[in-house]
C-alpha cells in the first residue's frame, strides 16, 4: 500500500488534528512530518539501498594494472567492483572486491553450459615498525573467502596481494 501525500494534503491533515507544522526544517521524523498515524506507520517500510563502495587505493590499483589490461588485450570480456553478495549462512553474505568474466565459458560434468566467473579478494600491505612492508590479511576477510570457495564450487576464487611493486596470486580451493 503505498501513501501520496502532497503539502497540501499534509498542511490540511495537520490543522485537522491540531498538530503543528513540521514540514521544513522542523523536528520529527519522516512520519510525523507527513501526519501519518500509528496504524498507517507500521505499513510503512523504508526502502534501505546500499550505496556503492568507492574503491580504496589498493582496489584502483589492481583495478588500473592488472584488469584494465586483462580487458583491453581480450583475456576477460568485463569486470566489476563488489557488485554481487554471496550468501554464505543465514544473514551471513561476503561481496568479493572484483567480478571478472572471462571471454570463455565453462562446460559443466552435467553438461550445462554457464560463464565461468571468477571472484578476486584483495589484501593490502602495511609497513613494520621497521619499514618493511607486511602483507595484511585480515582474518574474517580470509576466512569468507574459504567459505565461499567451498559453497560455490563452480566459481573461482582469487586472493591477490601487492609485494614489491608486483602482484601475486592464489587461487583458493574448495
Amino acid at each position: 500500500m503505498a501513501i501520496r501525500l502532497t503539502e497540501q494534503d499534509v498542511i490540511s491533515h495537520q490543522a485537522k488534528h491540531g498538530r503543528r507544522n513540521t514540514q521544513r526544517g522542523g523536528a520529527g521524523n519522516a512520519c510525523e512530518r507527513a501526519g501519518v498515524g500509528e496504524a498507517l506507520r507500521a505499513q510503512i517500510k523504508l526502502i534501505q539501498q546500499r550505496k556503492p563502495r568507492e574503491q580504496n587505493q589498493n582496489e584502483k590499483s589492481f583495478a588500473s594494472e592488472v584488469l584494465y589490461w586483462q580487458k583491453l588485450r581480450g583475456e576477460i570480456a568485463d569486470y566489476t567492483h563488489e557488485v554481487q553478495p554471496l550468501k554464505l549462512a543465514n544473514g551471513c553474505t561476503y561481496r568479493p572486491d572484483f567480478l571478472v568474466t572471462p571471454i570463455t565459458s565453462c562446460r559443466c560434468s552435467c553438461g550445462i553450459t554457464f560463464p565461468h566467473r571468477l571472484y578476486y579478494e584483495l589484501k593490502g600491505e602495511k609497513r613494520t615498525r621497521k619499514g618493511r612492508r607486511k602483507t595484511e590479511a585480515r582474518q574474517a576477510g580470509v576466512v569468507k573467502i574459504k567459505v565461499a570457495a567451498g559453497l560455490y564450487p563452480h566459481y573461482k576464487f582469487v586472493l591477490a596481494w601487492k609485494e614489491g611493486g608486483e602482484w601475486l596470486f592464489q587461487e583458493v580451493l574448495p
